[in-house]
């Protein structure tokens, strides 16, 4: 490695991605405050786009929400098993 490109790495500013995803980390927690942290990836990505008009996908929503260890809204049911006891076979009789 040059001696020159490894000097350059340490004198380097901070990327313009970086810059933007703290930037839209900052609106995803105000969000998440005045929401009392109900809302999902979902609907963040939907209201950075309607309130701030930040066009971002959900998955780096997703990603910057955890990197900011916010609770996650999951909408999955839970898996339930439909298998009856002994004790419902008895009362149906």
């Amino acid at each position: 490695m040059n001696r020159s490109t490894y000097y350059k790495h340490f004198s380097s500013d901070v990327a313009p991605r970086v810059k933007e995803n703290q930037k839209i980390s900052e609106f995803i927690l105000k969000i998440c405050a005045d929401c009392d942290k109900r809302l999902g990836a979902y609907k963040t990505a939907h209201l950075l786009q309607r309130d701030y008009g930040i066009k971002i996908s959900v998955g780096r929503v997703y990603r910057l929400m955890k990197t900011l260890t916010l609770p996650r809204i999951s909408t999955d049911k839970p898996f339930q098993s439909y298998k009856r006891s002994e004790n419902a076979k008895e009362c149906s009789t």
